[in-house]
C-alpha cells in the first residue's frame, strides 16, 4: 500500500524584519550583506522564527493520525504546509 501523505525533511522559516514589500534596493542591499559575510568567512545569518525543522513522517492510506503537542510546536504550520496554503522553506512535502 502507498502512502497518502509525506514529510521529508521539512523546515519551514517565517521571515522577519524586512521591508513590508519587496523592492530591489532592499534585494540588492541583502545580497551585498550576504556575500560579504560569505567573503569574510562568516555563514550568512538567518532571519525570522523556526517554525518547523527537518520533521519526516509519513501516513499510509486508510490510517489517520493527530498532530499534538505544547503551543508553539508547530502545529497548525504543519496543517497549513498539508493544505498548500504556505509552502516549506526545505523539504518536500507528498500529498
Amino acid at each position: 500500500m502507498g502512502y497518502a501523505l509525506k514529510f521529508e525533511g521539512v523546515s519551514k522559516r517565517y521571515l522577519r524584519g524586512g521591508p513590508r514589500y519587496a523592492s530591489l534596493r532592499y534585494d540588492i542591499a541583502a545580497l551585498v550583506r550576504g556575500l560579504g559575510a560569505s567573503l569574510r568567512g562568516r555563514e550568512p545569518e538567518l532571519r525570522g522564527t523556526l517554525a518547523l525543522e527537518d520533521v519526516s513522517f509519513e501516513v499510509h492510506e486508510g490510517e489517520s493520525f493527530a498532530i499534538i503537542g505544547p503551543n508553539g510546536a508547530g502545529k497548525t504550520t504543519a496543517l497549513k504546509l498539508i493544505s498548500r496554503i504556505s509552502y516549506p522553506t526545505a523539504g518536500r512535502i507528498r500529498v
